[in-house]
């Protein structure tokens, strides 16, 4: 197996550089890492949306241009040969990205994940800061065509609150177990969300046959 060497990676732009625990984040690719919500060294929550961009080789030549040149040579090398991998050549640059729509609220504690079919980004649960330290239930969605956020309709079997959760994302289904429940105790439940609108139609039809196809939600959790 190869060995990997780790470098710290320069950003462009040092000043807006996160300090953040407890957040979420996910990869798109050709795009950059995502980060959403989480806590600053002082405790306070966030709902912010960050994303460390992985910039062009044209990005690249016009920082260089202006004098900034935080670019990494980053790459592997085998232990007991003289063949190495080529390099690679990374810029990063931090962006608050400007969403439209109503933002989820902020929190800590929560999923992330990315539906490439879907082209969204998805959260569900984790705990906010307030007095009450309450646990969240809710599923958001942003869109990444318009960077629009929709909150989710969710019908089957009881979701409940969730914080500090391992969750997965295969294929249409959203799969979540563990964590911490409203009460604030530990959780042995396990639940899948399935985000695919075919299945949800046909799931709904077998359940709820009187529904009309304008009323049916996006998204189906069961047990």
């Amino acid at each position: 197996m190869p060995e990997i060497d780790w470098g710290c990676v320069k950003t462009y732009d040092e000043k807006s550089e996160l300090s953040l625990k407890c957040h979420s984040l996910n990869f798109i690719q050709k795009e950059g890492i995502y980060f959403f919500g989480g806590k600053n060294p002082l405790g306070k929550t966030n709902n912010q949306l960050w994303c460390l961009r992985i910039c062009d080789k044209d990005s690249i030549e016009v920082a260089k241009k202006h004098g900034n040149e935080p670019i990494q040579k980053l790459g592997m090398k085998k232990k007991k040969e003289k063949l190495h991998s080529q390099p690679v050549y990374a810029y990063f640059q931090w962006e608050l990205v400007e969403t439209e729509g109503k933002s989820p609220s902020e929190r800590y504690g929560h999923c992330l994940h990315y539906h490439p079919e879907m082209n969204v980004l998805l959260i569900y649960g984790g705990c906010t800061n307030n007095k009450q330290n309450a646990v969240c239930s809710d599923i958001h969605m942003l869109r990444m065509d318009n960077l629009t956020w929709i909150k989710v309709q969710v019908t089957g079997s009881n979701l409940g609150a969730s914080a500090n959760f391992a969750s997965a994302l295969v294929n249409s289904k959203l799969i979540i177990f563990g964590g911490i429940s409203e009460n604030m105790w530990p959780s042995n439940h396990y639940n899948v969300i399935e985000l695919d609108s075919d299945k949800v139609q046909s799931l709904i039809v077998k359940e709820y046959p009187k529904k009309q196809k304008d009323t049916i939600p996006v998204t189906v959790a069961y047990k």
